[in-house]
């Protein structure tokens, strides 16, 4: 019998199996990378701890426009909004709106919470994201990311703040509130 040279042959094999595993590489990777920046915005955005501190923010806010109507807090604090897209507070000029400054001082300088900025808006963010360069980049990607809440009943949402929570240690969240 005569031996047949199939070094060629090997040749183009190996080509056609590193092509395949390129483009194998290539599909993992690129499906791979939009999940990843998934996984890292949810580890900071909206996570338990961070919309269970929003929560406590809204009902001290809550509380104190039910508890102190004559203070006219819900004025003082949203009724920028008339004018204004939005309105951002640091945790010491939203205590100066409410009755009971000290408990919110307290809450908001809690090692824990520790507030960088309250954002206050409408309900629905579409006017909110138009304006998100206006903000850092971690804000401005948080308020891209949240969601836009419509209703198939045709309610109207204007009784509806949004609070936009960011937290100095990287941690977001939104939460509504009813007037």
């Amino acid at each position: 019998m005569k031996k047949l040279n199939n070094k060629g042959f090997l040749m183009a094999e190996a080509i056609v199996v590193g092509v395949f595993i390129m483009t194998l590489f290539t599909f993992i990777y690129t499906n791979m990378v939009p999940l990843i920046s998934k996984y890292e915005s949810a580890t900071s955005y909206d996570d338990v701890s961070a919309v269970f501190d929003a929560n406590q923010i809204r009902n001290m806010i809550f509380l104190d426009i039910e508890r102190n109507p004559a203070n006219g807090t819900a004025d003082k604090i949203f009724g920028g909004l008339a004018t204004k897209t939005y309105i951002i507070y640091d945790g010491a000029s939203i205590c100066d709106q409410l009755a009971s400054a000290n408990y919110c001082q307290t809450l908001l300088n809690n090692k824990h919470l520790n507030v960088d900025a309250i954002i206050v808006t409408s309900y629905k963010t579409t006017a909110i994201k138009t304006l998100k360069s206006d903000f850092n980049r971690a804000v401005g990607d948080y308020i891209e990311y949240i969601p836009e809440y419509t209703s198939s009943v045709g309610s109207s949402f204007d009784s509806y703040k949004r609070l936009i929570i960011s937290f100095k240690d990287g941690r977001m969240a939104n939460i509504e509130i009813k007037l």
